[in-house]
């Protein structure tokens, strides 16, 4: 892996800004009700889940390991072609 030796001085500040963003969202999400939901499927099955918590790989990862690596798969497909 190719790295500054030393690093430029506004990677820190990069590096500054990111963690406390990340800290910014995860007191909101963690601020946020979680009352029980229930997620249903295209099949019609219906699974439990908490609002703000329960994500689709949570699910994705309860029916099938097969389905998350699709769907992992369909995600970076439509990352990487927009």
């Amino acid at each position: 892996m190719f790295q500054l030796n030393p690093p430029p001085d506004y990677i820190e500040h990069r590096i500054k800004i990111w963690e406390e963003l990340k800290t910014k969202y995860q007191d909101h999400i963690a601020s946020q009700p979680q009352v029980d939901i229930t997620i249903t499927l295209p099949d019609g099955k219906t699974l439990p889940g908490k609002s703000w918590k329960t994500t689709p790989n949570d699910i994705a990862m309860g029916i099938r390991y097969v389905y998350f690596i699709y769907y992992c798969f369909l995600n970076t497909i439509f990352l990487f072609n927009n």
